[in-house]
């Protein structure tokens, strides 16, 4: 008994058209996207444009004259407590002050620290703190880098910290 014969694309008369079909845009899709200087060039931006910073009320116990939030002092007290027991095992207090650390935040706000924080540390237990230990070491690291702090700040909490920029980290 004979092996059924296996036909391949290229001696089946049906196909061999639209093989060579997809061959030839897929050619003509590699050179439209290889042409130009860099990754995307020539690819138009189809991104809607980005819009204008909206004027935000402070933050709650900022501070007009530095543009800086004040940090809640109890809150950047225990903060120290709570990085001194989950991050010194593998963090120094002086990494969270270093010019390549204030570089890199300085462009972001504060919600962006926790958030880091609270799905990537301590990195034996990601999300193992409760939010308000996150809060807390955030407000820490914060005083560190010279926002001032005050006894009267009222607490903050996971939403109050989407309205801190850390934008004075620049300047520091």
């Amino acid at each position: 008994m004979d092996q059924p014969r296996n036909e391949s694309t290229s001696s089946n008369p049906i196909m061999r058209p639209w093989v060579e079909v997809a061959c030839l845009v897929v050619l003509l899709g590699a050179a439209a996207c290889s042409s130009g200087s860099g990754p995307g060039a020539g690819v138009p931006d189809v991104s809607p444009p980005a819009a204008a910073p909206e004027a935000s009320p402070s933050p709650p116990g900022a501070s007009g004259s530095t543009n800086r939030a004040l940090v809640p002092a109890t809150q950047a007290d225990r903060g120290r407590d709570a990085f001194l027991a989950s991050c010194t095992a593998c963090h120094a207090s002086g990494e969270f002050t270093a010019s390549a650390f204030r570089r890199r935040w300085s462009t972001r706000d504060a919600a962006d620290l926790y958030r880091l924080m609270s799905n990537t540390m301590p990195e034996d237990a990601p999300s193992s703190l409760a939010p308000e230990r996150y809060v807390e070491i955030v407000t820490y690291i914060l005083s560190m880098n010279g926002f001032d702090s005050s006894a009267s700040a009222g607490p903050w909490d996971v939403a109050t910290l989407d309205g801190i920029s850390l934008a004075p980290l620049a300047g520091s």
